[in-house]
């Protein structure tokens, strides 16, 4: 089997809900091929890792503080991989409102938010950049 090489060298890339889980592996392989890779969470990651910047995705207002400080630290943004998400488990015939409410906001809201904000950024780049949207 054909393999192809892929290098990311230099580029940054910012991964949501990076500090755990699937985002985790998800910024491993990205520094693996060279990124210069930030996560942001609500919680930072165990140990040793990449860049870390504390963001509630919920909230752009703490949208736009994760870009400033990326910005600020890197001078541009190339990937966006938008990986924050989920959903405790609930009965939905039985589930509050709120709770449609909060986890809307995290696997809807957030996402286009992060896309927004990201884009406005890269938009003024000249080489751009690339949003990644994971859904499961």
């Amino acid at each position: 089997m054909a393999t192809r090489e892929l290098s990311f060298d230099g580029a940054v890339v910012l991964v949501t809900g990076g500090a755990r889980g699937v985002g985790a592996g998800i910024a491993s392989v990205f520094r693996e091929y060279g990124a210069e890779v930030v996560v942001c969470g609500r919680t930072p990651p165990d140990g040793a890792g990449p860049d870390f910047v504390r963001c509630d995705v919920r909230d752009p207002e703490s949208i736009a503080v994760m870009m400033e400080q990326v910005l600020d630290r890197h001078q541009r943004l190339d990937v966006v991989v938008n990986n924050a998400g989920g959903a405790p488990y609930a009965d939905a015939a039985e589930a509050s409102p709120r709770f449609h409410d909060k986890v809307v906001q995290l696997n809807l809201l957030a996402p286009l938010h992060v896309a927004q904000q990201a884009n406005a950024v890269m938009q003024h780049q000249k080489t751009g950049g690339s949003i990644v949207m994971v859904a499961a």
